[in-house]
């Protein structure tokens, strides 16, 4: 048995009403389907027929709905900081030029013959 479905029977024994909220609300039936009921010999709830049964589990919706959601996410997330780095790149370099600048006014004044 693999890590989620051992969390999804754990969370089913102890907490099954937050298990039938989940399914009901993203319409789902258990983790990989009405299989994972009849594999530890549970009965199909009857949330699971809508009006046929829902062939398709929780973890359908969580790989084909939410993970490129979450891709989406990221993308817009580098999207966004690699703008951000151009505009501190672009503030960066104006600054430094007007420092630059002004050093050079600076020496000018410096080193330039007074007249008197």
């Amino acid at each position: 048995m693999d890590g989620t479905s051992q969390k999804w029977l754990n969370n089913f024994n102890y907490n099954a009403t937050d298990m039938y909220v989940l399914e009901k609300t993203l319409q789902c039936c258990g983790l990989e389907g009405p299989r994972s009921y009849m594999s530890y010999l549970r009965t199909v709830p009857k949330h699971c027929f809508n009006p046929e049964l829902i062939t398709f589990g929780c973890s359908y919706l969580l790989v084909n709905t939410f993970y490129p959601m979450q891709q989406a996410g990221i993308l817009v997330f580098r999207l966004t900081l690699f703008v951000e780095l151009i505009i501190l790149s672009f503030y960066t370099f104006k600054v430094y030029k007007k420092i630059i600048g002004s050093i050079g006014k600076h020496k000018k004044q410096i080193f330039s013959p007074h007249c008197s």
